[in-house]
């Protein structure tokens, strides 16, 4: 099967990402908290006038959380280095009874909230924030702490149950576009299976590993991945499909990434065709 699909308008280059992240205004501690309806919608209007192009929530969102996830690997080196400030400064605020301790230490050190008063509470109880619920031992106003820090940080997950269930929904309509087209695979579930009775332990599982005769704009599609998020063009996004796709090319050859939200046209990967999810789905069902 040869076949050709159009891109939609879901594809950015890099100076309208950058365009996105410079009017998000990113300045600790809000930064690391949800935006605004109104700072969204102001977003999408200064964008629409400036590229005479719509734009979504949703897009800003994934762009944003990519961004921030950068910044928070990048920043983290601060945690080592003030580790021993930054108790010192919350203690010391804690004894003036500051209401929003945490938010200034994020403030003051460019910190996620949540690491913050992980590595704070670690310090004083010897113990993660995840093993602490309903602790009788814990001071209320350190509880009260990590509220503050929970309801302002949107990237310190411990509970990701809502984002693996999209996923797998995301990949379920990759699946059924496969199924409509006659397109045989393997999916990660059988992969895992069958690599964990061949070699112990599953080693190579791209979420569809295509088995038909495949080609999409000219590329041999063996393996196709999904991603639940817009494909921005920083070093954190590169660097996660490079280590992911690696073993990916080396065992089955050339093969397709599905963003459910778009891509930056800037992301290119050797051998490997990005596409978006609603150009794909368009294609099939028009």
């Amino acid at each position: 099967m040869n076949i050709h699909i159009n891109y939609n308008d879901h594809i950015l280059n890099n100076s309208q990402e950058q365009y996105i992240i410079k009017h998000l205004h990113l300045r600790p501690y809000t930064s690391y908290s949800r935006i605004s309806q109104s700072k969204l919608n102001k977003i999408k209007q200064k964008y629409f006038l400036k590229f005479n192009r719509h734009m979504t929530d949703n897009i800003i969102l994934s762009i944003k959380s990519a961004f921030m996830k950068e910044h928070i690997i990048k920043n983290f080196y601060k945690l080592n280095k003030h580790k021993n400030s930054i108790v010192d400064d919350y203690l010391k605020y804690k004894n003036k009874s500051i209401k929003k301790n945490i938010l200034l230490l994020s403030t003051k050190y460019d910190l996620s909230p949540m690491t913050m008063m992980n590595h704070i509470i670690f310090n004083i109880y010897n113990t993660y924030i995840k093993n602490i619920k309903n602790n009788i031992n814990i001071d209320i106003y350190d509880y009260q702490q990590i509220d503050i820090a929970k309801n302002n940080d949107i990237y310190f997950q411990l509970d990701q149950t809502t984002s693996i269930e999209e996923s797998k929904l995301f990949e379920k309509n990759i699946e059924t576009i496969l199924i409509k087209k006659n397109i045989k695979y393997k999916t990660q579930e059988q992969l895992t299976i069958e690599q964990k009775k061949s070699i112990g332990k599953p080693i190579n599982t791209p979420d569809f590993l295509i088995l038909s005769d495949l080609i999409i704009n000219n590329v041999k599609i063996n393996w196709i991945d999904a991603k639940n998020f817009f494909g921005s063009n920083n070093k954190f996004i590169r660097s996660k499909i490079l280590k992911q796709t690696k073993k990916y090319l080396a065992s089955y050859g050339s093969g397709m990434i599905l963003f459910s939200l778009g891509f930056n046209s800037d992301l290119q990967f050797k051998d490997i065709l990005l596409m978006n999810y609603e150009s794909v789905h368009d294609f099939i069902y028009s």
